[in-house]
């Protein structure tokens, strides 16, 4: 009884063995060479538009902020010539109430990229003409030509001279 059982587990393991087998493999030809493939190069982030309204109200309207008053056409004609003749996508401008303060704030999204270096160049003449003798009192002429800054992110323009 044990050469018999002894026999079962000798065929058992040789028959495991051979299931484990494989068959002979023929020889793959070689592959075509291929171009080397250049990594993919990551695409430019979009630069999406923001609510120029809720950046104003959040940042420039409270208790520590001059009152200011939101520029309407006609004055935007007046104080940023050329302003209104652009494809503009969003525009608010504000100057304070009175003129002894000296405080303005511009932000600009234009509709095509092509138009910020004009953007630009009109908050320049701006902050020239204030300078020169438009913000009238000495201090205020002062801030404009100390603090007065322009900057550019995406197609979003963005003018401030505010007293620190």
């Amino acid at each position: 009884m044990k050469k018999l059982f002894s026999l079962i587990l000798v065929l058992s393991l040789v028959f495991s063995l051979a299931a484990c087998g494989s068959k002979p493999t023929e020889p793959s030809t070689p592959a075509e060479p291929t171009a080397p493939v250049e990594p993919e190069k990551p695409a430019e982030p979009e630069i999406k538009s923001a609510d120029l309204q809720a950046f104003y109200e959040k940042t420039f309207v409270n208790e520590n902020m001059p009152m200011m008053g939101v520029m309407d056409s006609e004055m935007l004609d007046a104080f940023y010539a050329g302003l209104t003749a652009l494809e503009l996508k969003q525009c608010i401008v504000a100057m304070p109430m009175i003129s002894a303060v000296a405080a303005e704030v511009a932000l600009v999204e234009v509709a095509n990229a092509d138009d910020l270096a004009k953007v630009e160049e009109i908050f320049k003449a701006r902050i020239t003409s204030q300078v020169e003798g438009g913000a009238f009192y000495p201090a205020t002429i002062e801030v404009w030509e100390k603090n007065a800054e322009i900057i550019t992110h995406g197609n979003t323009v963005m003018m401030i001279c505010m007293d620190p």
